[in-house]
């Protein structure tokens, strides 16, 4: 017997004696336990000093490894985390360092910053996260192969490569260091950089200069290693002869991606997109509430759980040939760690590639854990009804979001030991408002998983820093033994539960058109309208930006926005100070001028409720407020519409819809008198205009970040209803049933997965 199969074998079969100082739950556990902290008694040291060294020198060479995911969470794991300016110091560890034959699979539905400014005005895939994921891969072997360097000059190298890389343009002056990236670094990192990459580098910016697309973008807050991938990919559009404003094809795509990489040090071929085909988020909440983009959801923070994701693509999302393959082959698949729902499950949205991965039944398939929760996305279960958020959770959301659900997706799931962490420490990060994704290991194996607790955080940044993150090696040696004992332990060290593993959810991908696309016509018809104030007009491009679930069509109800001076206001504010509505005398947008003064935030949930009231627009023929009367005495009011002709309305809503929205704002048809509707209230009693009303909700659905009084009053959808109550589980169906129409009717909304 091999040495590595006797100490497998014996350390197995008198696990209870060996491992009896590890309080771990699984044999797997104790010894993942034992290997990442080092710690066992003394008089072991006979067994575990030599089990040790043998998973440290376990050959991993030969191993295929394809990792998922994007962000940070994505590197932190594969080759340490190139955000963090303590990177440099120590770039060369990780999966990449120990797993010669890995591939990433990078997630390109992020809108955020840099990549949201790029896409807004190119029909190109989300490039952050394949930058940062590039710049992170980079491995001194390559370094030293590509340019001729010794180990010193690699690590300087890296270092310089990180500031040039993640350096980010504060204004259009500093576009000098576009064609000039050496002028970011000191002089005695200057000498580090080999000639042929300064060239190459120098040269990209002067591409991206006079390219007659690229050059016009503005540098303000972009990444300039956004700037030079994207420059790679129009570089290659041109060498195959594609149009300088056409869409690129996927080869120019995937070349242009290894491309950069490969100046980076990264072998060629080691980064894919998920899809080169564009794609958007889109979140749909518990309270029924669809929100599109992945930036938007981040700061719209609805304070409801998220129940589905749905990514729409262009075109049936391309995955490349060789990356198929290569997922087929793999030995292990690894999930890491990253946002639930913007990073990892968009990937497996994606029937290809997800075919891909369940018909590989050999690989070891991982699901890594996050640490905390994050705001807006995991920050609440659907399941159970709490604001903590469980492993048990990660597993459902997977299984909701996963078209015909999770079976061969993954098997087990890696989780850092927060048991080991000081208290005082996760105190610390509990006053920032960081909570812990908790470990409900009964759950998850009921959900059919093994669930691996192991010490796979930094004690290093935890000591002197007070930081918990994943270390990227303690990550690796994970992974490596994990691999070990599956070649050497020679009965299973799991056996799966027989669970639910098959969703409901099937999967029809709608086409969408580029955002780029979708922006460009919306900004063309705003340009027809009479829209005389500059500041309005160039605000408008933010508002459209921030609320892309706005449709062409909302914008054609109005004829244009003015300015109004606060003297000329003459709107009563005693019911309320919104400072902007929809004038259906003239069909224009009216916003009092002191409303600037108020900040961003306030000129666009004003101007979106003009909006929204346009929608409704020109359709009552009459409306009047009458006394109502008990004897002489004035009990109430009663608010009566009644609409105008059909060929006289001008209006978004056709004749049904116009009288199921009236029903839903509280108004009942009068059964005498068609076309009549009323709404009594007590004397006292506000009343919201149902016009004003659809303004509201339409502001309201779209960013509920300033509708302070609408949030409150939709919170009802919240709350879990009872029985005892009849008249609240009405309002309660009325309010959902009013989200359902604002979804389905006025935004064309519509889930592209069906149950």
């Amino acid at each position: 017997m091999k040495r590595s199969e006797s100490l497998v074998a014996k350390l197995f079969a008198e696990a209870e004696r060996y491992l009896s100082f590890s309080s771990k739950d699984t044999f797997i556990e104790k010894v993942l336990d034992a290997v990442l902290t080092e710690k066992w008694p003394e008089s072991f040291d006979f067994l575990m000093v030599p089990l040790l060294e043998e998973i440290k020198s376990f050959d991993t060479r030969s191993i295929k490894v394809v990792v998922f995911g994007g962000g940070t969470g994505l590197s932190s794991i594969t080759g340490g985390n190139s955000k963090s300016p303590q990177w440099a110091l120590n770039p060369f560890v990780g999966l990449k360092e120990n797993f010669k034959k890995m591939k990433l699979v990078v997630c390109t539905t992020d809108d955020g910053g840099s990549t949201g400014k790029i896409i807004q005005k190119l029909p190109v895939i989300a490039l952050g996260d394949l930058r940062k994921a590039c710049l992170s891969m980079l491995t001194l072997e390559s370094l030293r192969d590509a340019y001729g360097l010794d180990d010193g000059q690699a690590l300087k190298l890296a270092g310089a490569l990180q500031k040039i890389i993640n350096f980010r343009f504060k204004q259009e002056e500093d576009r000098h260091y576009l064609v000039s990236p050496l002028s970011l670094l000191s002089d005695d990192w200057k000498t580090y950089m080999p000639v042929s990459l300064q060239a190459e580098l120098e040269n990209l910016g002067k591409f991206i200069q006079q390219h007659p697309l690229l050059g016009q973008i503005g540098l303000q807050d972009h990444c300039q290693g956004n700037l030079l991938l994207l420059a790679w990919i129009y570089r290659r559009m041109a060498a195959r002869g594609e149009k300088a404003d056409g869409i690129p094809k996927p080869e120019a795509i995937l070349d242009g991606i290894h491309d950069f990489g490969q100046m980076l040090g990264v072998p060629r071929g080691t980064i894919y997109p998920a899809t080169t085909t564009q794609g958007e988020l889109s979140f749909l909440y518990a309270n029924g509430v669809m929100v599109s983009g992945q930036n938007k959801a981040a700061v719209s923070q609805r304070h409801v759980p998220i129940e589905r994701l749905v990514a729409k693509y262009r075109t049936t999302p391309f995955i490349a040939p060789e990356l198929r393959d290569a997922i087929r082959e793999a030995d292990i698949m690894i999930l890491a760690p990253g946002s639930l729902y913007s990073s990892i499950i968009p990937i497996f949205q994606i029937e290809g590639l997800c075919r891909a991965v369940r018909s590989n039944t050999d690989a070891m398939k991982l699901l890594v854990a996050n640490f905390w929760v994050q705001k807006g996305e995991s920050d609440r279960s659907t399941t159970h009804g709490r604001e903590n958020f469980y492993v048990s959770d990660l597993v459902e959301a997977y299984f909701n979001n996963i078209p015909e659900g999770i079976k061969g997706i993954f098997d087990r799931v890696i989780v850092s030991d927060l048991k080991q962490i000081p208290g005082n420490i996760l105190q610390r990060y509990a006053i920032e408002g960081k909570t812990p994704i908790y470990l409900d290991k009964n759950r998850v194996r009921d959900a059919g998983f093994e669930a691996i607790e192991g010490a796979i955080f930094s004690r290093q940044k935890l000591e002197s820093d007070f930081l918990i993150q994943h270390d990227p090696d303690k990550f690796s040696l994970a992974i490596r033994a994990l691999l070990y004992f599956k070649k050497y332990l020679t009965m299973p060290f799991y056996v799966p539960a027989a669970t639910k593993h098959v969703s409901l959810l099937k999967g029809k991908h709608d086409s969408v058109p580029f955002i780029s696309q979708q922006l460009k016509e919306a900004l063309t018809h705003l340009e027809s309208l009479d829209i005389p104030d500059k500041e309005v007009r160039d605000f408008l491009p933010r508002l459209l930006w921030n609320n892309r679930d706005m449709t062409l069509a909302h914008l054609h109800y109005f004829k244009g926005i003015r300015v109004i001076e606060p003297e000329h206001w003459g709107r009563s504010t005693e019911w309320d100070k919104i400072l902007g509505y929809f004038d259906t005398g003239d069909r224009y947008i009216k916003i009092r001028k002191d409303l600037f003064k108020l900040g961003e935030g306030r000129l666009e949930e004003d101007l979106l409720i003009g909006i929204g009231e346009s929608l409704l627009g020109v359709c009552f023929h009459k409306k009047t407020i009458r006394p109502l009367m008990e004897g002489d005495e004035i009990v109430g009011k009663v608010f009566e519409i009644e609409l105008a002709p059909p060929d006289s309305r001008n209006t978004y809503l056709n004749h049904l819809e116009l009288r199921q929205y009236l029903a839903l704002s509280g108004m009942e048809e009068s059964t005498a008198q068609e076309g009549i509707f009323r709404k009594a209230v007590n004397r006292n009693e506000a009343f919201t205009p149902c016009g004003l009303l659809f303004g509201l909700c339409y502001a309201w659905y779209l960013n509920n970040r300033y509708g302070g009084e609408l949030e409150f009053e939709m919170s009802l959808v919240k709350q879990e209803i009872t029985d005892l109550m009849p008249k609240q589980r009405n309002d309660f169906q009325r309010r959902r049933e009013l989200i359902r129409f604002f979804r389905e009717v006025v935004f064309k909304q519509k889930l592209t997965w069906s149950f």
